[in-house]
């Protein structure tokens, strides 16, 4: 198979109107919000934004791949998909487009990616990387699904804690390697 080959969908021709993406939910209803944010040069907000979009696949996650893998295999035993579906592309993304097991589901080019977790979760998960001026937040979403969805965010947060603030800093190191 050829690198960056593109495959299309049923959706692709709809100019993104209809896919699997109805609306974007409104993760300000989230319960639990984990945010990180780092003060940065705006000269490098666009290589901040292109280390973002270029999250996952051969790159990694930027903070202990391993866990995100062996998070997969967990995934892959709940009847999930784990990260089998690949991107679609490695130079663009766009909203319906898989990244692992997070889905696209919103896109500001320069500004704003917002994920939606697709693996076995008790509750919903959303990943959102910003860029506002001089402030580049990445903020981790979580709506709970009753006591076993409290329970997973808080006894998954030290290990998330410790993922996503490793995840921030090495994309802003890499984006000025860009």
């Amino acid at each position: 198979m050829k690198k960056n080959q593109v495959l299309s969908r049923w959706c692709d021709s709809s100019k993104g109107l209809v896919c699997d993406i109805p609306n974007i939910p409104e993760i300000s209803k989230a319960i639990y919000r984990d945010i990180y944010i780092k003060k940065i040069d705006n000269s490098y907000a666009s290589k901040i934004f292109y280390v973002c979009k270029n999250i996952g696949g051969e790159k990694g996650w930027y903070a202990l791949n391993f866990l995100w893998e062996i998070r997969s295999l967990i995934d892959k035993i709940l009847g999930g998909y784990g990260t089998n579906v690949g991107r679609r592309s490695t130079k663009e993304i766009r909203v319906g487009n898989v990244i692992g097991f997070w889905k696209v589901i919103d896109i500001v080019e320069d500004k704003r990616l917002l994920l939606e977790a697709q693996m076995k979760l008790p509750g919903k998960a959303w990943l959102e990387f910003s860029i506002d001026n001089e402030i580049f937040t990445q903020t981790v979403y979580f709506y709970p699904k009753g006591l076993w969805g409290r329970l997973y965010w808080y006894l998954f947060l030290p290990l998330h804690k410790l993922i996503f603030k490793m995840m921030i800093n090495k994309i802003v190191e890499e984006a000025k390697f860009i």
